[in-house]
């Protein structure tokens, strides 16, 4: 029943139990910890509403476990967080599992896998272009982004490897904005880890007038040696 200023830029942890989360996220900024009734939420699965003091739905994000890194052994404690933003909700590629290095959560400050995309630079720009996806809070995500001068156009992206074989695919036959990004987590097709070395980002394009463009970037996958 009571009020809490959030100012743009600010970090809260909402919680029910403040002793617990710091006890076991020793790294937790206790300072701002807002303690408040809320309804559980399963690991499997569950719906996450924003809304007003009207009762109007902000936000939402329905999820489940699959949204974490495939190759974690467990998932238990570790938090799902998203990687931008200004991203939409409900595009799967911007969620992650917290970094191991951050203790697997960030009570209380910004995301360990925080990456927000670049903006402009041409039509199909890859962030980082080295990344190591290995869940250690640094470049573990690759962000690519796109941008188009006009709408309608219908675009595929696919990931190949040095072979030419194909990889993962990130979108196929979907209806892109003016811009846009996608995430891509170092995993391939068959759910294994990307092998060290070069990959080719492909991105094919078309409008309802027959008009085809394709966009190449090759970007690097590193893991510790």
């Amino acid at each position: 029943g009571t009020s809490y200023l959030l100012l743009p830029g600010e970090f809260v942890l909402i919680t029910e139990d403040a002793l617990n989360v710091e006890a076991e996220y020793p790294q937790s900024r206790m300072d701002r910890f807002l303690v408040a009734d809320l309804p559980s939420y399963t690991n499997g699965e569950g719906s996450v509403v924003l809304q007003d003091p009207m009762g109007v739905q902000l936000d939402r994000l329905d999820y489940t476990d699959d949204l974490h890194f495939t190759l974690l052994n467990e998932t238990e404690g570790v938090s799902l967080e998203r990687v931008d933003p200004d991203r939409p909700t409900t595009d799967n590629s911007n969620w992650h599992s917290a970094a191991d290095d951050a203790g697997f959560a960030t009570p209380g400050f910004q995301n360990s896998q925080y990456a927000p995309a670049p903006s402009g630079g041409g039509e199909l720009v890859a962030t980082p272009e080295i990344f190591s996806p290995d869940n250690d809070g640094y470049q573990d995500v690759l962000t690519l982004t796109y941008t188009f001068g006009e709408p309608g156009y219908v675009g595929t992206m696919i990931v190949f490897d040095i072979a030419g074989r194909e990889a993962k695919v990130l979108m196929n036959n979907v209806l892109l904005g003016t811009s846009g990004a996608i995430s891509w987590d170092g995993i391939l097709e068959t759910g294994e880890k990307a092998r060290i070395g070069p990959y080719v980002v492909y991105l094919e394009v078309f409008d309802l007038s027959g008009n085809v463009q394709k966009f190449r970037r090759t970007v690097t996958v590193a893991h510790r040696l």
